[in-house]
């Protein structure tokens, strides 16, 4: 799954910075949910020409300084006041469990038959100021709504 978030970064368009120079955030919420992988992924990386740079969210307030927020399962609970942080502050949220896109979280990666699902709510992500590539709309499942539980 950890491959499959860097993948979805390049079908992910941003607003513009200031400063191109600066890293891409790319936040979470405990020890690396993907066991090491997400460090691994993304070693070397760039997004969007910018070095990306791994950095654990201690609260909410933190949202404001990452583009990409892997949400694990193990981390539901809080999704509510994560994924309206993550809105204000143009933050493509990742979530690892069934129904995150449902609840407006942006991309929601499942297992399903052994194979990775994608949903994406486009409409979660538009009205984060996010712009979603067609091509990546053509694989992935709609997800709808931002009602959280």
């Amino acid at each position: 799954m950890a491959a499959c978030v860097y993948k979805v970064t390049r079908f992910v368009e941003w607003p513009a910075v200031e400063d191109s120079t600066k890293a891409f955030v790319v936040g979470y919420l405990q020890d690396d949910p993907f066991d090491g992988a997400l460090a691994e992924v993304f070693a070397d990386q760039s997004v969007r020409d910018r070095p990306v740079e791994l950095r654990r969210i201690e609260s909410e307030s933190d949202i404001a300084d990452v583009q990409l927020l892997v949400i694990p399962r193990e981390r539901k609970d809080e999704t509510c006041g994560l994924l309206s942080q993550a809105r204000a502050h143009a933050v493509l949220t990742v979530g690892d469990f069934e129904g995150f896109g449902n609840h407006g979280g942006m991309v929601e990666m499942a297992v399903e038959d052994r194979r990775l699902k994608l949903r994406i709510n486009q409409d979660a992500c538009e009205s984060a100021g996010l712009e979603v590539s067609s091509r990546l709309l053509a694989l992935a499942e709609e997800a709808r709504g931002s009602d959280c539980p």
